[in-house]
């Protein structure tokens, strides 16, 4: 804009950004305006100036601003700013300013970009010591977040590795013994004719119907927890409970894999046995 040509008037921002949560998770969004001025409408006010003793209007002023241009874009210190906000020149704030009592009960936010942010917050500290002002560091604040998050995610993280490390133990060491105390009973088999395809292919069907037993049993249970962690935490807040699909499928194809190399193993194992050898130990 030419600024001889709209010194005098204001810039109206009113557009603000409205997001809808959906029941799939998915979000949509829109920008919706507050109010029906155009470019060249002219916005008529009063200013009002109110006694302190009992805030009733001692001054009044009539104040008309023409609009010199309604804009979606946000400037600088303005952004996610939930407001309708008309933006003016300093000299014309300053009329607005000096024509009502606005140092007495008005506020002023000032927005500052800063590669060095707590040490611009400690000059701003000792300059305004004396004054009341509240000082809002969104870097030291994010640094809190993020480093609260990532407390977080430790403690998650560390967890579920350390339940997961105590499942994969405890299904190692169930099947390898399972396997080991059978030996003789695979030592018999292959002694009567049993080839080594057939043997693999018996000890493949043992793997896939164990792994589908416990899917049968753990993802039913999951679900069950699931959604009384969600009953008891996000019911309220408005949230959808949905199965996290691609969670369940990577589970289930981490069971089947899991066995799928315990049993392999395993089997390497008692190929390297020896069948006669192994069916004289059962004997004796």
């Amino acid at each position: 804009l030419d600024y001889e040509d709209t010194k005098d008037k204001g810039i109206l921002f009113d557009w603000f950004k409205q997001e809808k949560y959906n029941e799939d998770g998915t979000i949509e969004s829109r920008y919706i305006r507050m109010f029906s001025f155009e470019d060249g409408d002219i916005i008529n006010g009063n200013l009002r100036e109110y006694s302190g003793e009992d805030g009733s209007v001692i001054k009044e002023e009539k104040k008309d601003i023409k609009i010199a241009k309604v804009t979606n874009t946000a400037p600088f210190g303005l952004k996610g700013w939930n407001y309708p906000t008309l933006i003016v020149r300093d000299e014309m704030f300053d009329e607005i300013v000096e024509m009502t009592d606005w140092k007495k009960y008005g506020h002023i936010n000032v927005v500052y970009k800063s590669s060095e942010a707590d040490k611009l917050q400690d000059e701003i500290e000792t300059l305004f010591s004396d004054v009341e002002c509240n000082i809002t560091n969104n870097d030291e604040e994010y640094r809190q977040m993020d480093n609260l998050v990532k407390l977080i995610c430790i403690f998650l993280y560390g967890f579920i590795i350390v339940i997961s490390l105590i499942g994969v133990t405890n299904i190692f060491n169930t099947i390898t013994t399972n396997m080991e105390l059978r030996k003789q009973e695979f030592a018999m088999l292959r002694s009567v004719g049993m080839t080594n395809r057939e043997f693999n292919h018996m000890i493949w069907l043992e793997s896939v119907f164990m792994g589908v037993k416990s899917l049968l049993w753990g993802i039913p249970i999951s679900i069950i927890l699931s959604f009384i962690i969600y009953k008891k935490m996000m019911a309220d807040i408005g949230f959808t409970f949905t199965l996290p699909g691609a969670a369940m499928l990577m589970a289930a194809g981490a069971v089947f894999l899991l066995i799928y190399v315990i049993m392999l193993y395993s089997m390497g194992r008692i190929k390297t046995l020896n069948t006669i050898e192994t069916i004289r130990n059962e004997n004796i």
